[in-house]
């Protein structure tokens, strides 16, 4: 997991937010990025023999990095900065609730369809909710280009190299859309099936999504974003016939991970394909919005009635 061991101050650039600290997440600890994190000579048997040397020496001679990396300070270190994160993700789940809106955050592998996803679920929705989009990507507004041309409001996170988001910078995004009138915000999360599962952004609803390209045995290689997810959408289902991937597998070892799971699939050349989570969709929204109905109901009723 990473850990964001300093602050990082948010900067507004064209409607679309940046961070500018690259000296953030550990396992750089203090490096710039691209700078090697030392590692020491192994023997986890088997060849390296590539056809190219593997360089396996430490950077230094006290091994200082790899000693950071250990050090039980990092552990409270990546506590801290989860306890930090909760508190900011609760004041955007109360927001999302005042609101009345559901939020998703929907995580993946870069390139495994998330935006094709949303560009067919908002086609297959036709206007039935009203949606907006939060996009994280380390660079460019291609992803949030990609969503506006559909006419729906699209606000763009660059990172500038973090894995992830966190929620101060979703509660900041939030505060640059327009909400009124929405029945739901999708935020799509920084491609990384690591980092982001760690990190609660106040979400209602959790998607995981893992495509068909990746392979089957993911579940269980990266079982934490599986553990905390509510769907799992199998992607790229019409290249079923060109990767060894199995279905039935992926789905197994995601259900042994997580019994509550649910499971759709997803061919972007098949706009049917995302009826099932249409479906999901709009029964959130519904659940939602009648608890916000009972729980102002209550609220209202919760003083005395006493008449002189």
């Amino acid at each position: 997991m990473c850990t964001n061991t300093q602050s990082v101050e948010p900067t507004v650039v064209n409607n679309h937010y940046h961070t500018h600290n690259h000296y953030v997440y550990n396992f750089n600890h203090g490096q710039a990025p691209g700078q090697p994190v030392a590692i020491p000579a192994h023997d986890h048997g088997h060849s390296h023999d590539h056809g190219h040397s593997h360089d396996h020496s430490p950077t230094n001679g006290n091994n200082e990095d790899i000693q950071r990396m250990i050090s039980p300070h990092i552990g409270q270190i990546g506590a801290n900065i989860l306890s930090a994160n909760d508190r900011d993700a609760a004041g955007n789940r109360q927001r999302m609730r005042n609101e009345n809106i559901l939020l998703i955050n929907l995580i993946s592998s870069a390139g495994s369809g998330k935006t094709s996803f949303l560009e067919r679920t908002i086609e297959a929705l036709d206007g039935r909710l009203k949606i907006a989009v939060i996009e994280g990507d380390l660079e460019t507004e291609r992803d949030a280009d990609r969503i506006r041309k559909h006419g729906i409001q699209a606000y763009q996170i660059e990172t500038g190299g973090i894995c992830h988001l966190e929620a101060n910078v979703v509660e900041h995004a939030l505060s640059h859309l327009d909400t009124t009138g929405l029945d739901v915000i999708i935020i799509e999360n920084v491609g990384n099936p690591v980092c982001p599962a760690a990190f609660d952004l106040g979400e209602d609803y959790r998607i995981c999504m893992l495509a068909t390209t990746e392979g089957d045995d993911k579940p269980k290689k990266y079982p934490e974003l599986f553990r905390r997810s509510d769907l799992l959408v199998i992607s790229k289902t019409d290249l079923i016939a060109h990767v060894p991937f199995s279905i039935e597998a992926a789905t197994k070892e995601a259900l042994e991970i997580n019994h509550q799971l649910e499971v759709i699939e997803f061919a972007n050349n098949d706009p049917s394909s995302v009826d099932p989570f249409i479906d999901i969709l709009i029964d959130r929204v519904a659940k939602k919005k009648s608890h916000h109905h009972d729980h102002s109901h209550n609220h209202d009723h919760a003083h005395s009635h006493t008449h002189a």
